[in-house]
């Protein structure tokens, strides 16, 4: 339902903010949230982000971070697929 939709959305979401670095830097966090953040694929758009606008980093530079998010892409399209009902 939507509802349920919207509930798991925020759910989701804000944490996922919270814990990606989106606000502050998570270098003085510790490690086992900054383990928990390297789980996140925000985090990794943000620090492709601020590698490419900050140290301007190429494209092998971020690569990694890149194949993470196409691996989440990967498995959300699965899971997804399998949820979807026609």
């Amino acid at each position: 339902s939507k509802e349920f939709a919207d509930g798991l959305l925020n759910a989701v979401t804000f944490p996922m903010l919270l814990l990606s670095g989106v606000w502050f830097s998570l270098d003085g966090s510790p490690q086992w949230i900054q383990t928990i953040a390297q789980l996140l694929p925000l985090t990794h758009v943000l620090e492709a982000a601020r590698a490419v606008m900050l140290d301007n980093a190429g494209l092998t530079d971020i690569a990694l971070h890149l194949a993470v998010l196409v691996g989440f892409c990967i498995v959300g399209m699965g899971v997804s697929l399998k949820l979807f009902k026609w």
